[in-house]
């Protein structure tokens, strides 16, 4: 699994750290691709809050964020997070419910 790291600075952050959402290698001259071969947008983007605890945004190409975490103790919690996010969505059930 490819990971890109690199540290952004974040509103009411104490630490950032950007990780790109590319399950499968990058591409030195291009887009990355996911497992299935299709072109990855998008990015998580890591963080500590002012607890402490790490929490994970999945933001779209446009900047928009489309999910946000939990807070997490450590970071490799943080991290296996992400990749449960990764492995699990692409084929999750889309339900309506009620509010």
């Amino acid at each position: 699994m490819a990971v890109s790291v690199g540290l952004f600075p974040r509103h009411g952050a104490a630490d950032s750290v950007s990780v790109a959402a590319d399950a499968g290698a990058r591409h030195p001259l291009g887009a990355s691709q996911n497992r299935r071969g299709f072109p990855v947008a998008g990015k998580f983007e890591l963080w500590v809050d002012k607890a402490g605890e790490y929490r994970f945004n999945l933001k779209a190409t446009n900047g928009q964020v489309i999910a946000t975490s939990q807070g997490y103790s450590s970071k490799a919690s943080a991290l296996n997070g992400i990749d449960s996010v990764k492995t699990n969505a692409p084929d999750a059930e889309v339900v309506e419910i009620e509010r």
